[in-house]
């Protein structure tokens, strides 16, 4: 088993595991000061994505807590510094819902589409965002 360095990244990652949320956002915060080569903050080939999953991760707990703006803020983050992993692009496209922007909500489906769609979900999710648009019909008389 390789063994993974502990780094800002890898700590806040597990601290958000772990529901410690004030020492996640500490360690990714300063793993921030890593940019713009992410990858440089830990010698295995295995973690250097590890950075964008942290914060990804992150984003998803501040979601949890209705924290929206800085979730979108953070996924936005982690969806820039992924561009060729869909995983990103669906959680943005939840806490975008989640604020009622289905137009943004349906936008960043289409890219975790067009990234892969890694669990040939997005077009039922897309057609599930899209409904969301639709006015309700009339009511019957």
């Amino acid at each position: 088993m390789e063994r993974v360095e502990r780094t800002p990244a890898s700590h806040g990652f597990c601290a958000g595991r772990v529901g410690n949320h004030d020492d996640a956002q500490s360690n990714i915060t300063r793993c921030r000061g890593f940019r713009p080569s992410w990858g440089v903050a830990s010698a295995s080939k295995s973690t250097q994505a590890l950075p964008q999953w942290s914060i990804n991760n992150f984003a998803t707990f501040l979601s949890d807590q209705g924290r929206l703006e800085e979730a979108a803020t953070l996924s936005r983050e982690a969806v820039e510094l992924a561009p060729g992993d869909a995983l990103p692009c669906w959680n943005l496209s939840t806490i975008l819902e989640k604020q009622g922007d289905m137009a943004g909500a349906i936008e960043l489906t289409e890219e975790y589409i067009r990234r892969g769609d890694p669990d040939a979900d997005g077009e039922e999710r897309l057609a599930e965002l899209r409904a969301k648009l639709l006015p309700p019909p009339p009511p019957s008389l």
